[in-house]
């Protein structure tokens, strides 16, 4: 009996090497294996699952952008290609019939623009556009150079040395003038997010003036009287093989003063202003002449009065301001 109470009293010292474990100590360690293993194959099939998502999102479309949109605009030698795309465009390749291939990397752009100079001969434009997701569309285009010219006409504005009022205007080409167009548009400048640049904002546009030339014509030399205030001279020229040449300048216009003229009771009443400075205030009545004297007002707003009675007479109101620019203003009074 002591001898087998001896021997399993040795049980509990051997059990480990047998695997035994009567105080289930081994039993806790395989629940914590079992669980840490179950949390690597959760979050691996998470992750599995994220991939498979962000697969279907990032999956290229099988259907072309609709959207997708070439125009194509020929002047001379030039072609201006401007594409528009609902998606974003990764890459626009040209080539001229079976040549070299252009790349222009579209940086993800929805609206990109080139302009390419067109060959000499018979030729075919090939354009491939690529959006994104690597969706590609083939245009292509004949295009026939006879000329080698491919010199736009030459503008060139300079100021009347003789009527600070007046410009003069040459345009010349080394082949043939075929028209010219001009306008004068109103400007103001503008100040863009407290910046000290000005810039300048079209207020206003005036009527294009258009020139057509006689066949064989070079050169052409003109004036123009400058407009009062802020102007932009637009100015465009084009030769016989369709080079066009643009120009816009801005143009100070020297201001002329404003005049206004009413009576009351054979009162003549005057108000003359301008943003330079009123020099002088002339006032013709029936050919009588008065006027504030040889030495300059420089005032922006004078305001006068004279006695010019309840009877009819003509009267002629001349304002010069102090850069030398009238206005002239009539009224008649009385009976």
């Amino acid at each position: 009996m002591n001898q087998i109470l001896r021997e399993g009293s040795n049980l509990t010292g051997m059990a480990p090497r047998y695997g035994i474990d009567p105080k289930g100590t081994n039993k806790l360690a395989i629940n914590k294996s079992v669980k840490m293993f179950a949390s690597i194959i959760l979050i691996f099939g998470i992750a599995m699952i994220s991939m498979g998502v962000y697969g279907k999102i990032t999956e290229k479309p099988k259907q072309i952008d609709q959207q997708l949109e070439l125009r194509e605009t020929k002047q001379g030698s030039k072609v201006t290609l401007k594409i528009t795309s609902g998606k974003p465009v990764r890459l626009v390749s040209y080539k001229w019939n079976e040549g070299e291939s252009t790349a222009i990397q579209g940086n993800n752009k929805l609206n990109i623009e080139q302009i390419i100079t067109i060959p000499q001969g018979n030729n075919i434009l090939k354009i491939t556009v690529t959006d994104y997701y690597g969706n590609e569309r083939d245009y292509q285009k004949q295009y026939i150079k006879k000329s080698n010219d491919s010199q736009n006409p030459e503008i060139m504005i300079i100021q009347d040395e003789t009527d600070k009022r007046k410009i003069k205007i040459t345009v010349k080409d080394d082949t043939q003038l075929t028209y010219m167009t001009y306008e004068w548009d109103k400007y103001r400048e503008i100040s863009t997010n407290g910046s000290s640049t000005q810039n300048l904002e079209i207020i206003s546009r005036g009527k294009q003036e258009k020139i057509v030339f006689e066949k064989g014509k070079k050169e052409h030399t003109f004036s123009l009287d400058i407009p009062a205030g802020n102007n932009i001279l637009a100015i465009e020229a084009a030769d016989g093989e369709e080079n066009v040449e643009t120009l816009k300048k801005a143009i100070k216009g020297l201001l002329v003063p404003e005049v206004e003229l009413s009576t009351k009771n054979g009162i003549l009443n005057i108000k003359a202003t301008d943003e330079i400075g009123v020099s002088k205030v002339e006032v013709n009545v029936d050919g009588a002449i008065s006027n504030t004297g040889d030495t300059p007002l420089n005032l922006k707003e004078v305001n006068t009065s004279i006695e010019v009675g309840k009877t009819k007479h003509k009267i002629t109101v001349t304002v010069i301001n102090m850069q030398g620019q009238q206005k002239v203003k009539e009224i008649e009074t009385g009976a």
